[in-house]
């Protein structure tokens, strides 16, 4: 009967001894492997978020690359000399050598019509006015357009610009080639599993995928979840796969601060002498791309009041601006365009501040 006693004692206390040795040895184990594998997850979200906003950058700067080359191209060269199919052919090559990717270049008029191709397709002679991206680039100015079908019937995407030149406008436009954009966007595969592809706004595919799907199919995940900034998600019932996305700028060009600024037509704007009138207009906001078409004068800003902001100059009515006092050359050639010229003292509120007339109202609309 002792026996007995003391050999149940014996095994509660070997138990307990277990229990108490064991538990917070379990315990640590549980906590130090969940510790483990939320920083392994946080390390893979963002070693993707790098490679994705790295990769992001890289085709941003590939698009504005090639839309400064084209730019280029269309401000230094007169709507006579680009309808030549030789000296078209000509600057194709040029524009090759020094960045490539350009498959080909055509010049169309205002109205749709395509008067000069050079390139591997059958497409002189086309009129573009029905399609989608002719009224976005006559409209903004300069387009990038999404993947899409066009004459050709291949999947392609474009960079065009539009050019005033004699009260008329023409279209310098690029085909930038497929097969080297989606290379930029394959190199940010990872690993066996890992993909990396191109969607636009509607979900549609803009490069092909690594695994399943093509160009323009609907892309395998939920555009609703995508923001301005990158995010790495799981997709509701796809918890073992991680998705990371960063938008891309679009390709356009940050227009410059205080670069121009237009009274409503008739009228002048003040514009850096560094660059064209022609390209300053490509820039202005939609609303006021009524005035091109209209008597349109440029006012050159001296260097010398580059610093003290006398681009900045805000328009109050027609042919009525306000500006920052202590550029006086600038309103000089503003009064002598015939515009009446009001300044204020901006040196505390303007000057130290980095922001002028226009940042001080920032009207939706101006009577």
């Amino acid at each position: 009967m002792v026996s007995n006693i003391y050999s149940r004692l014996q095994w509660k206390i070997i138990t307990l001894t277990l229990l108490v040795t064991f538990t917070p040895l379990l315990l640590l184990g549980v906590i130090i492997y969940r510790q483990f594998a939320d920083m392994y997850v946080d390390k893979i979200r963002e070693q993707i978020r790098i490679r994705s906003e790295n990769q992001a950058g890289s085709l941003d700067l590939f698009l504005k690359e090639r839309t400064a080359i084209l730019g280029a191209i269309a401000d230094t060269h007169s709507f006579q000399t680009m309808t030549n199919e030789d000296n078209l052919a000509r600057k194709l090559d040029v524009m090759n050598l020094r960045a490539g990717a350009f498959v080909d270049l055509g010049v169309i008029d205002h109205t749709g019509q395509q008067l000069a191709y050079v390139g591997p397709y059958e497409l002189t002679g086309k009129n573009y006015y029905e399609q989608a991206w002719f009224g976005e680039v006559m409209s903004k100015g300069l387009y990038i357009s999404d993947v899409y079908m066009g004459f050709r019937k291949l999947p392609h995407f474009i960079i065009a610009i539009r050019r005033q030149e004699n009260q008329k406008s023409w279209i310098l436009r690029a085909t930038i080639d497929p097969d080297i954009f989606s290379r930029i966007v394959q190199a940010a595969h990872i690993g066996r599993t890992g993909n990396a592809y191109l969607v636009n706004e509607e979900g549609i595919l803009q490069s092909k995928p690594r695994f399943g799907g093509n160009i323009l199919d609907k892309a395998p995940v939920d555009v609703s979840l995508f923001g301005k900034q990158t995010l790495v998600f799981e997709q509701p019932g796809d918890a073992q796969r991680l998705h990371c996305v960063s938008v891309l700028s679009g390709g356009f060009f940050v227009r410059r601060r205080d670069a121009v600024r237009l009274s409503r037509a008739p009228g002048a704007f003040a514009s850096p002498p560094a660059l064209p009138p022609d390209a300053l207009l490509l820039e202005l906001p939609e609303l006021l791309l009524e005035a091109v078409g209209r008597p349109v004068t440029g006012v050159e800003v001296p260097e010398a009041e580059f610093a003290t902001m006398g681009p900045n100059v805000l328009a109050l009515g027609r042919r009525h601006c306000v500006m920052l006092e202590g550029n006086p050359e600038t309103r000089r050639r503003l009064e002598a365009a015939g515009c009446r010229v009001a300044t204020y003292p901006g040196r505390e509120i303007s000057l130290k501040a980095e922001g002028g007339p226009t940042c001080l109202t920032r009207p939706v609309w101006r009577a």
